[in-house]
């Protein structure tokens, strides 16, 4: 991030998401497994991308408490450009990638890209409105073990109307978790492959501001952004895990932004997970013991003296998907 907009964002954090209500009950777990190429070979660099089908109904419920939705809504979240807060600077304009210059179909479908040999399935949600002609965020959202993109696309609530675009990838099964469905965690893993490609794909054929990637997860795909804020620090703006741990890896370099979110009766990824996580950020953003004032959405705190922004968002529930977490992860992500 640019030290200037750094700068400004880390001095007016606390209110550039404002009129946030969440609202809603609780919603099922993820859908069951399916929606993705079989095999994990090495991936590559994408090349083809056919679309699937519309979007279905979710998949069967699953066991391991992934899953609750919430509804929410809050106002659009303001991009922070160069000269934000200062004296007489004038934002410059995004950076557009390739795809620009052609207006988007509305709407959610399902999509499979040849990556490597192997076909990925992810769910690409456009809201109306987009022209194709200014750089929107991108905003991945990574389903829980044993879930799907399917599934988190719905039960997130993290998609609104706002102008972004949205991918909620599919994972594949995992040989060393006895075949279920779950993130590759390895910097030279599938996934990592996956989330490559796919940014490319979408580079090349959505009107994307390059500048604003983003990444959220539930419980295993929590843990799977963690590791992507570590291999992909260039790439992410902020990312935003939801009941995960890590990161684990050796690799860990650079530093992004991150709203964390752990339930304190979390019993599947107990909360000294999610701490450790928080913990990992406030150290390399610079700002480890800190101190902390509330912000939106409640009950998140936001630290001080940060490099990069760092939310806290502890709440009294368990493994579930709370209410809030998806209008207020769109609100952060949307505030930069």
């Amino acid at each position: 991030m640019p030290d200037m907009v750094r700068a400004a964002f880390v001095g007016t954090l606390g209110f550039l998401v404002t009129s946030l209500a969440a609202c809603g009950d609780d919603g099922g777990s993820t859908g069951g497994t399916g929606g993705a190429g079989g095999g994990t070979g090495a991936a590559t660099s994408s090349s083809t991308s056919t679309s699937a089908s519309s979007t279905g109904a979710p998949g069967a419920t699953t066991g391991g408490g992934d899953g609750g939705s919430g509804s929410g809504q809050g106002g659009q979240g303001s991009s922070v450009g160069p000269g934000a807060g200062g004296a007489g600077g004038a934002g410059g304009a995004a950076p557009a990638s390739p795809g620009c210059g052609t207006a988007p179909a509305a709407g959610t479908t399902s999509e499979i890209l040849d990556v490597g040999g192997v076909a990925r399935a992810f769910v690409l949600a456009i809201p109306p409105g987009l022209d194709g002609n200014h750089g929107v965020p991108l905003i991945f959202g990574f389903h829980g073990f044993g879930g799907t993109g399917e599934a988190a696309s719905q039960y997130f609530e993290l998609t609104g109307g706002e102008a972004a675009i949205y991918v909620y990838p599919q994972a594949l099964p995992l040989p060393d978790q006895g075949g279920g469905i779950g993130w590759d965690m390895r910097a030279d893993g599938v996934d990592v492959a996956f989330f490559d490609a796919l940014v490319e794909h979408l580079e090349a054929t959505q009107c994307i501001d390059t500048s604003r990637i983003f990444a959220a997860g539930h419980s295993h795909g929590a843990s799977f952004s963690n590791h992507l804020g570590c291999y992909r620090p260039e790439v992410l703006r902020a990312i935003a895990p939801v009941a995960g741990g890590g990161p684990w890896a050796g690799e860990c370099t650079g530093s992004v932004s991150a709203m964390l979110t752990h339930g304190l009766a979390d019993q599947d990824v107990p909360i000294d997970n999610g701490i450790g996580s928080r913990d990992h950020w406030l150290e390399v953003n610079g700002c480890a013991g800190a101190p902390s004032a509330p912000t939106d959405p409640a009950p998140c705190v936001a630290y001080e003296g940060c490099t990069e922004p760092v939310l806290w968002c502890q709440h009294d529930g368990g493994h579930e998907w709370p209410p809030f977490a998806g209008a207020g992860i769109r609100q952060f992500f949307l505030a930069f």
